[in-house]
């Protein structure tokens, strides 16, 4: 039974060490690419479409203003 006992709380504690350590990796990590730089991006020439979804319930003093403010916005 100790020794049940025993394996059971070793392997707990691996478990979390290997937990713990990805903190070290991602330090490592950190370090080694924190001077690197990405290219800029290309400008666009057209812009995607997009869905503008509006939260609407029991509104309906705000919904004509709301959609009014939606149709009339700009990119």
């Amino acid at each position: 039974m100790q020794d049940l006992v025993i394996g059971t709380y070793f392997f707990s504690l691996t478990i979390l060490f290997l937990f713990g350590s990805s903190g070290f990796f991602m330090i490592y990590n950190y370090l080694k690419y924190r001077n690197r730089t990405s290219p800029a991006p290309e400008p666009l020439d057209r812009f995607p479409v997009v869905t503008i979804q509006l939260p609407v319930y029991n509104e309906l003093y705000v919904v004509d203003r709301l959609l009014d403010q939606a149709a009339h916005q700009e990119g």
